[in-house]
């Protein structure tokens, strides 16, 4: 009897100590996993009593395999697809589980591409490529490849883990051409899986700098054209007229000032950009732009508009092109383009159509109609039009180009090569044309210096017509081919030097410039040089004669010299304190109040500046730190 009691009492406490298991709950990192990747870290929790294994299910939860695990963790590896659950088995007398843990095993898919592709020009900002339905799971990469060979091959783009959404690098691909995009998806053991379909881009070639078969002076005439009001820059030229005089005469088209009507005030504010382009033909670092400022409105005649300047730009030189009524054969133009990108190009070795057209009241848009007074070009052998192309020249002739006309619209989106639309220059524009011309229908292009260049050093054969025109000198080795017509005119001297040969129609003379400085000597040698000694019994030292500031100032920053009198031919010296000379300056020309600015790029140091004419003398310490 006593027995029997306590093998009662003992399996009462035994079932009273398995009542207390509780199964918890099962929470993992990922849902959805590459074939031959981890499920990552599963962890039961809210869990009581001992853990007797972790089991797995293929077929839904209707037989379940044991891992021989008993931890509160558990991962595992996956190397067949399908959908996997997952629980915990707890040591129970009645057994007791968790909940269960989902995971479908997938292989990786490539998806299917929502967006990209398009038109844009070289340099331009693609839109992005949005990818949908992929599956890369966790661990998995996703590679966006091109094509530039019609899908042959492909190669990574980028830096190869991309994002999606994903801008291609089409900076970095390299230029104009067919690029085809697919996705690429890789994880685990599965095989590679691509896109179901691809976008293209074509990138199409920005328009570059005026390429070098054109005379390089054509590009040098055109400039952009910003009037307030008028909501896009556009680009007109110097043209040449019969009295070759070098008066700022600047064609354009009409449409701007015939749509926005600016007021003679506002035209006074207009602005000119020169020189906006490369330093080479086809590419180079962008030169330094220049902005005259004001014009005046001479006629409006059809698709054209003739304006004066008010002012030239500050160059060396300005460039005028000719114009002929009958020129044709080898169209080409260029003009102001937007961006980074300077000058424009665009040429075609096809002839054009001839129709007719107009603007729509109120609108850019030009509408074609048949008729005559336009030509028409379906399309470019190379570059593209843009709207800030409006008013370049229509350049026709094989050799020495000759303005035909300007250009009115066409296709100036996303680098397009559609159809584009020159007013031609005829007889009929009698109103136009009585500026330019004195009964002839053409007139050769002609160069016109303004004379701001400091100087020249000339040598080699020279077989052209041109007038060199600088502030300081020239020094010529040039053997000049007769049959040309050939000036040097110059501010302070001409220098003809062994070598130089004049041939017929060559003229020299002595014109000097308006108030400059030329730098006519750059040495920093061991030879000394002095000034002529100063006659103290006649000349004046007199440092209210010159003003020079800063005289303390870093090496790279300029002084300023100011006139306080009446200077011409004033010659200035910078010495070291050794008496070594530096450099050299000469004023020319140089009224009261007149100044300008001179950098200093040398050493830090102590240095001294002297000038002196026939009257006076000057020296001031300058101090570059």
């Amino acid at each position: 009897m006593r027995t029997i009691i306590l093998f009662i009492v003992s399996l009462l406490v035994i079932n009273f100590a398995m009542g207390q298991c509780s199964g918890g709950s099962i929470s993992g990192p990922y849902s959805e996993i590459c074939v031959g990747t981890t499920t990552g870290i599963m962890e039961l929790s809210g869990y009581s009593g001992s853990i007797s294994e972790w089991q797995y299910s293929t077929n839904g939860g209707s037989s379940w395999t044991s891992t021989f695990n008993s931890s509160y963790q558990y991962s595992d590896v996956l190397i067949t697809t399908g959908t996997y659950l997952f629980r915990v088995k707890m040591a129970c007398g009645s057994p007791d589980y968790s909940t269960t843990k989902t995971i479908t095993v997938k292989n990786a898919v490539g998806g299917t591409i929502s967006s990209g592709g398009g038109t844009i020009c070289t340099g331009g900002s693609p839109t992005a490529l949005t990818l949908t339905s992929e599956f890369v799971g966790p661990g998995g990469v996703l590679y966006w490849e091109y094509s530039t060979n019609g899908g042959s091959s492909y190669s990574v783009d980028g830096s190869g883990t991309n994002t999606n959404p994903y801008t291609p690098y089409l900076s970095y691909l390299g230029g104009a051409g067919t690029y085809i995009y697919r996705a690429r998806a890789t994880c685990g053991i599965s095989s590679d899986s691509y896109s179901n379909n691809t976008k293209t881009y074509q990138v199409n070639s920005a328009t570059t700098a005026a390429i070098c078969n054109d005379a390089d002076d054509l590009r040098k005439a055109i400039a952009k054209v910003h009037i307030s009001g008028i909501p896009y820059d556009f680009s007109g030229f110097l043209v040449n007229h019969t009295a070759q005089d070098g008066r700022l005469l600047f064609l354009t088209t009409s449409h701007p000032f015939m749509r926005y009507s600016p007021s003679s005030s506002t035209l006074n504010s207009a602005t000119f950009t020169w020189n906006e382009d490369l330093t080479a033909c086809t590419g180079g670092s962008a030169t330094t732009p220049v902005v005259s400022v004001g014009c005046t409105l001479l006629v409006t005649d059809g698709f054209f508009t003739l304006l004066e300047l008010n002012a030239a730009p500050d160059l060396a030189e300005l460039y005028y092109l000719g114009w002929d009524i009958n020129a044709t054969g080898n169209y080409n133009s260029i003009f102001q383009s937007a961006g980074s990108i300077k000058k424009g190009k665009v040429s075609t070795t096809g002839s054009p159509s001839i129709v007719t057209g107009s603007f729509a009241t109120g609108t850019d848009n030009f509408t074609e109609s048949s008729g005559s007074g336009v030509y028409k070009f379906s399309s470019w052998t190379s570059g593209n039009t843009e709207m800030r192309g409006r008013g370049a020249p229509l350049l026709a002739g094989s050799v020495g180009e000759k303005a035909r006309g300007v250009y009115i619209a066409g296709d100036e989106v996303s680098c397009g090569n559609g159809a584009s639309y020159f007013a031609y220059l005829t007889s009929g524009y009698t109103s136009l044309l009585s500026y330019l011309r004195d009964g002839s229908e053409t007139n050769t292009a002609t160069v016109h210096m303004n004379y701001c260049k400091s100087s020249e050093n000339l040598s080699g054969n020279f077989d052209d017509s041109k007038t060199f025109s600088v502030s300081g000198s020239i020094t010529s080795s040039q053997n000049i081919v007769n049959g040309n017509v050939v000036k040097y005119e110059a501010g302070t001297y001409i220098e003809l030097i062994n070598g130089f040969s004049s041939g017929d129609n060559f003229v020299a003379e002595i014109n000097p410039c308006v108030s400059t400085v030329t730098v006519i000597a750059s040495k920093t040698d061991e030879q000394q040089v002095r000034l002529k000694e100063d006659k103290t019994t006649e000349n004046v030292i007199s440092n209210d004669w010159l003003r020079v500031y800063p005289t303390i100032l870093p090496s790279g920053n300029s002084i300023t010299i100011e006139a306080n009198d009446v200077i011409d031919r004033v010659e200035l010296q910078m010495f070291d304190l050794q008496g070594r000379h530096v450099r050299s300056f000469r004023l020319n020309g140089f009224l009261k109040g007149n100044s300008v600015s001179v950098p200093l790029n040398i050493l830090a140091g102590m240095y001294v500046l002297k000038a002196h004419d026939d009257a006076k003398s000057f020296t001031q310490k300058i101090i570059i730190q």
